[in-house]
């Protein structure tokens, strides 16, 4: 019985761990937004904000596949609780 308990809650908090991941990285797409509307709308000539902007956007993108992959091994270990995350 209590390994059953050790488990759930185990799940439990993986699932709050995956959602905190998500909310941070929404926050962090966000906040990219926020610095390609800047570059955009200020500058399109410096190299070296041109770089920040490519480099920010590959990042993000990198963020968002290692978080596809956490869910899905969330998902696999949980198929009954776990509801398909996407942003």
């Amino acid at each position: 019985m209590e390994c059953t308990a050790n488990v759930n809650n185990n799940r439990a908090e993986v699932a709050s761990s995956i959602n905190s991941a998500l909310d941070i990285l929404i926050q962090t797409q966000k906040s990219q937004r926020s610095l390609v509307a800047y570059i955009e709308n200020y500058t399109n000539i410096d190299e070296d904000l041109l770089t920040l902007k490519a480099l920010s956007n590959s990042t993000i993108m990198a963020l968002e596949q290692c978080f596809v992959i956490l869910n899905s091994f969330q998902r696999k270990s949980n198929p009954r609780k776990s509801k398909k995350m996407s942003f």
